[in-house]
């Protein structure tokens, strides 16, 4: 052809440096295995010492697994009273408090809502007494329902931490005793 070799194709200087690089790095790795020859990768050894620290764990786990003396039979007895106790003041706090603050926004809104349409004169004033429920709407009735689980939520939250302090006071009481 007239001088033009096809087959040639000119390499931007960019390139040429990483085609030195990429030279370079299978040099490296051969350097690397001519220095460690045939070491094996990494193993476990054993030794003594594990074996010893799970003859302890499991010594500890025989001590765990001893019978309960009458004091503790007796202790976790008194704590599981405690916690029912504790847990049905909880429930009967939950109706009385939950039930009051219900009623009271029903209530409310009965007062409001209920007379408002008597005196728009959408309902009778008889329907008002004989079907209060009708005149709370229904917003009102869904705030009514959350006041009630909220609570709920604390009271049992405030007698699980009580029953929790009980508990505790009672193994207090069983190792100093």
């Amino acid at each position: 052809m007239s001088g033009l070799d096809v087959n040639k194709v000119t390499v931007p200087p960019q390139l040429q440096s990483v085609e030195a690089v990429e030279k370079e790095q299978p040099k490296a790795a051969e350097i690397q295995s001519a220095v460690i020859p045939d070491e094996k990768p990494d193993t476990f050894e054993k030794s003594s010492e594990p074996e010893e620290a799970v003859k302890e764990t499991k010594q500890n786990k025989k001590t765990e697994k001893a019978p309960k003396t009458l004091k503790e039979k007796l202790a976790g007895f008194c704590k599981t009273f405690v916690k029912t106790g504790e847990y049905l003041k909880a429930t009967g706090a939950t109706v009385i408090y939950g039930g009051l603050a219900a009623g009271v926004i029903m209530f409310s809104n009965w007062l409001v809502k209920g007379w408002s349409k008597v005196f728009k004169k959408q309902i009778p004033f008889k329907e008002m007494f004989n079907k209060p429920l009708k005149c709370v709407s229904r917003p009102a009735k869904i705030w009514a329902g959350v006041a009630f689980a909220a609570t709920g939520g604390f009271e049992f939250a405030k007698a699980y931490l009580k029953a929790n302090q009980h508990s505790a006071n009672i193994d207090h009481k069983l190792k100093t005793h």
